[in-house]
């Protein structure tokens, strides 16, 4: 019974922190808090689907925000079809999917993906490090993900910076 009640324990201690991350997010800006009712990983078009719509004030076209840590929460992605109480989000690094964005003051065109993943190519002489948060005017300059590895080739005048979200 003991090793059940520390099981329990460590199960409130997640929810709990989850919790305070969504109250984190929900504080700093306005929104609506939502749970994702699909896999994001099985669609292959990067698409994924909130348990919420219209009916609780969600617009096409609106952002959607995962919290990392604490912070002011990462652009994931974007309405795209909305119903009374589900809307399906596409999401910022789709495969295919083209966003201009800065990786501190570097600008760059990041290419997603999918799964979450994006790279872009910058020339070889700019120095952008490991951990560099990338930003997107197109997302009102909030974070869109940060620069997981950088691979530079010498044959090649550019460096691709692989791209990924810190959920």
């Amino acid at each position: 019974r003991l090793t059940l009640r520390i099981a329990e324990l460590g199960t409130l201690e997640r929810e709990n922190e989850t919790l305070r991350l969504l109250a984190h997010v929900a504080e700093s800006m306005p929104g609506v808090t939502a749970p994702i009712v699909s896999s994001i990983q099985s669609s292959p078009y990067g698409t994924f689907m909130v348990g919420a719509g219209s009916e609780e004030g969600v617009g096409k076209g609106d952002l959607v925000l995962a919290s990392a840590s604490g912070d002011k929460g990462f652009v994931i992605g974007r309405v795209s079809e909305v119903s009374a109480h589900t809307s399906l989000i596409t999401q910022v690094f789709a495969p295919d999917a083209s966003t201009e964005a800065m990786a501190g003051k570097v600008p760059l065109v990041v290419e997603g993906q999918g799964g979450g993943n994006a790279r872009a190519q910058v020339s070889r002489e700019i120095e952008i490090g490991v951990g560099e948060t990338v930003v997107s005017s197109r997302f009102h300059g909030l974070p869109i993900g940060v620069v997981g590895s950088v691979a530079a080739d010498s044959a090649s005048a550019y460096q691709t910076l692989y791209i990924g979200l810190p959920l």
